[in-house]
């Protein structure tokens, strides 16, 4: 299980720093948003496969053979075992109590989340459900549900970018990108990849509001904007990273010709699978050759 852990961190890694470097500036948020997400998953499963690809040729052996010795060596190294715990056993114990506590405390986020909405004062609209919080200071959306400050009138822009979020299912990225934390928690990248699919989720929205106002009026809104922010990762907050935002807005007509990059993410995944997947496999040679071995 190390092993697949250590080789899972290895491929998210690769692949955040390929994001970062070469495609992270890039506006094209909605390939982003796809590259994010599958470089999660594929992180998790390549370590996971097993694909027979090379094959290995080998003679077969014949003959008799002594295994008395080999036994009793295996008899005695068994014997001679221990059944106290080793540092590999409090290393997988510390592992599955971090996991746990990571998987539990999204538990009672999300509970906590939902038992706060079903509290508040909700107004039903067309496509989403309003909901005032009664302490709430901020801004944010979760799956169908925009919540917002008790007797605080939303701007049809703020509305909009909240609306983007909520007609793609924004919250089910960030649910699962704390899966994956829970699973990579001793990974730093895996911090930064959670924090990019949320950055990535903020440009997609402020592309969908900015489009009925115009880039520079959206902006100057972004720039006066007063609501605090949201510390729960797993809420899409309209007030995260608004000066990575105004910057991203300006780049919206650049680079849209350079998709061609995402195709650079190809031999990465080749590399991958040909260190953590592909295999060897025995084939008895064509020219074998029967080898008989001495019994001892």
């Amino acid at each position: 299980m190390m092993t697949y852990l250590l080789q899972s961190s290895i491929c998210l890694g690769v692949l955040y720093v390929f994001y970062h470097l070469i495609l992270s500036g890039l506006p094209s948020f909605q390939w982003n948003r796809v590259y994010l997400l599958a470089m999660c998953t594929i992180s998790l499963l390549i370590p996971m496969l097993s694909i027979d690809v090379y094959p290995m040729y080998i003679t077969q052996v014949t003959g008799s053979h002594s295994t008395g010795a080999n036994s009793s060596a295996i008899v005695d190294a068994v014997a001679s075992g221990t059944t106290s715990l080793g540092l590999i056993d409090y290393a997988y114990i510390i592992y599955f109590i971090i996991t746990g506590f990571f998987l539990l405390r999204l538990i009672y986020n999300l509970t906590s989340t939902a038992i706060r909405i079903n509290k508040s004062s909700k107004q039903i609209k067309s496509n989403y459900i309003l909901v005032e919080g009664e302490s709430d200071t901020e801004v944010y959306s979760f799956f169908k549900y925009l919540i917002k400050p008790k007797g605080e009138e939303l701007q049809r822009e703020v509305i909009e970018h909240e609306l983007a979020h909520i007609r793609q299912y924004h919250s089910v990225d960030l649910i699962f990108s704390e899966i994956v934390k829970a699973i990579l928690w001793f990974n730093p990248f895996v911090y930064l990849s959670q924090k990019a699919i949320k950055i990535n989720h903020e440009y997609i929205s402020d592309a969908y509001a900015s489009s009925s106002v115009g880039r520079y009026n959206y902006a100057l809104l972004l720039n006066n904007v007063s609501y605090n922010r949201s510390h729960q990762i797993y809420v899409n907050n309209f007030s995260f990273k608004l000066k990575n935002r105004i910057i991203m807005l300006q780049k919206l007509d650049s680079l849209k010709e350079e998709k061609w990059r995402y195709a650079l993410v190809l031999p990465l995944m080749f590399l991958g699978m040909h260190l953590f997947a592909f295999e060897s496999y025995p084939v008895i040679s064509p020219n074998n050759k029967t080898i008989v071995s001495d019994s001892l």
